[in-house]
């Protein structure tokens, strides 16, 4: 706990979750607010709320005027943070502000410190706002990418694999391309995607900043890791016998809702759910050679054969060969955000 004139900060016990959480997102748009409580329900549903972090700092009488256990006054709130922990010793910050004198620095500190207790070495947030961004620079992190989400409707989905795999529309490579499913690589699937995604990083355009806070390794990790990865949907690209790119996609199901974010949660069923194009990339001598649209097309084709209702992803405003080709297969900007970051 940390005690700054007469405001305290303290990390927040499970229970007082939602008037923190109702209180932060006054200061969101509804769109992020939406996102938000999006991500939590998913924390919870899948990770479980163990994973949930939040710090808030309140005016206090004292300096024992605050501590986990004691009830939050939304009366008194001049800042919260709630980071819900990620695979590869990672974080997301999903919720911050501040607000009267509060500093970014007060109100993270017991947040940061507790997860640097759990192991982790990095946290990475977002904002879509000049203020939000100010506050994020206060606490220490730094500007990474300026990423567009964007989405391919699934009655989009023949017209764009026509046009990625030329005519007639086919979900087979052709000759000089095969393609190696990581459960087809045996136990050593692992040590091979390491080799192929990592020197597909190599002079990338795709948040290029990241390799000042994560090696490739640990960004590999974090997709190996995630709740919903499934190696029957991560490919290797071999042309001529050169190991030449990867693929991995990630289906997501339905968004269910919850009454509570503190309490189990109660589900309605499923909605259609997406195959998000989680990470995609070529090794630096076979980029300009066409083969990102077959990595595309095979996209689109495993989106098919899993009933999914759309494709997203998120990539570089400043990539823009890699956006030219988004757009011109019909994906469609959805949301902007700034993504930032900082080790711990």
């Amino acid at each position: 706990m940390s005690n700054h004139s007469s405001r305290v900060s303290h990390l927040v016990r499970l229970e007082h979750l939602n008037p923190c959480l109702q209180w932060v997102l006054a200061h969101y748009s509804i769109e992020r607010a939406s996102w938000i409580v999006q991500r939590l329900t998913a924390q919870v549903q899948q990770g479980g709320a163990s994973g949930i972090f939040v710090a808030a700092t309140s005016i206090a009488e004292s300096a024992n005027g605050g501590n986990a256990a004691t009830a939050i006054d939304p009366e008194k709130l001049c800042g919260v943070a709630i980071a819900i922990r990620q695979p590869a010793n990672s974080a997301t910050l999903l919720a911050f502000q501040v607000v009267r004198d509060a500093s970014s620095g007060e109100v993270l500190a017991p947040l940061v410190e507790r997860l640097s207790q759990t192991g982790v070495t990095f946290i990475q947030s977002g904002c879509d706002d000049d203020g939000q961004a100010n506050v994020l620079a206060a606490g220490g992190f730094e500007p990474l990418a300026n990423l567009v989400m964007m989405s391919l409707e699934a009655d989009q989905f023949a017209v764009a694999r026509e046009s990625a795999g030329g005519k007639p529309a086919r979900c087979d490579a052709p000759a000089a391309v095969t393609w190696f499913d990581l459960d087809q690589l045996g136990d050593n699937w692992m040590t091979r995607l390491n080799d192929v995604a990592g020197r597909t990083f190599i002079d990338t355009q795709d948040c290029p900043r990241l390799s000042d806070f994560r090696t490739a390794a640990e960004i590999v990790q974090g997709y190996a890791e995630a709740t919903h990865f499934d190696r029957r949907l991560a490919s290797l690209m071999r042309v001529d016998g050169d190991w030449a790119g990867c693929l991995i996609l990630t289906l997501h199901p339905g968004t269910a809702r919850t009454e509570s974010l503190s309490h189990d949660a109660q589900t309605s069923p499923p909605e259609a759910g997406a195959v998000e194009l989680t990470y995609m990339g070529l090794v630096p001598e076979y980029r300009g050679k066409g083969l990102a649209r077959q990595l595309l097309a095979k996209t689109i084709c495993s989106a098919q054969a899993n009933g999914a209702s759309r494709v997203v992803l998120a990539v570089d405003r400043d990539n823009r060969p890699a956006s030219a080709i988004y757009q011109r297969l019909g994906w469609r900007e959805v949301i902007g955000e700034m993504v930032w970051g900082r080790k711990i």
